[in-house]
């Protein structure tokens, strides 16, 4: 079942960098920060990053352990890190992913000469072609844009 807010335990055990840091339900998961801020917020990264990948495969997340089950060397200290799933699948589905295109050498230069951004022309045509979402003046009114993809996300 895929659920929407998660909590897990992650040790902090200090090391002369900073911290490392593992997660007793997830083993071989582990992470290294110079600070304890630092560490809360990978552990979010990478904690959502690996969630988010068992749920695309359909396998299991595993129960949180409770604190007193965890055994901690000298000076480990553990941390709650709650995870928000929606605003975590969101960011990766979102995220700019590499695409090739091949173009005229010559349109190509024409472009680079009117400093034209090739991903932003070419994520407006497909936005207004596949989704029938007319691009707006460049970096002016997201929440328009954000707006115009809920309404289209409620028709559906």
């Amino acid at each position: 079942m895929i659920r929407n807010w998660y909590t897990y335990n992650a040790v902090f055990t200090p090391s002369e960098e900073g911290y490392i840091i593992t997660f007793p339900d997830f083993p071989g998961l582990t992470a290294r920060s110079s600070s304890k801020e630092e560490g809360i917020k990978i552990s979010k990264k990478i904690l959502g990053n690996h969630i988010y990948s068992l749920e695309e495969k359909r396998l299991p997340v595993p129960a949180p352990t409770a604190n007193k089950n965890i055994k901690l060397a000298a000076g480990a200290f553990i941390e709650q890190i709650e995870l928000m799933m929606p605003l975590i699948r969101n960011e990766i589905a979102n995220a700019p992913a590499p695409a090739e295109v091949t173009l005229p050498e010559w349109l190509l230069a024409l472009a680079e000469q009117k400093k034209i951004s090739l991903s932003e022309t070419l994520k407006d045509a497909l936005l207004e072609e596949c989704l029938g979402i007319k691009p707006l003046p460049r970096r002016e009114n997201f929440a328009a844009t954000l707006e115009q993809l809920q309404k289209l996300a409620e028709q559906r």
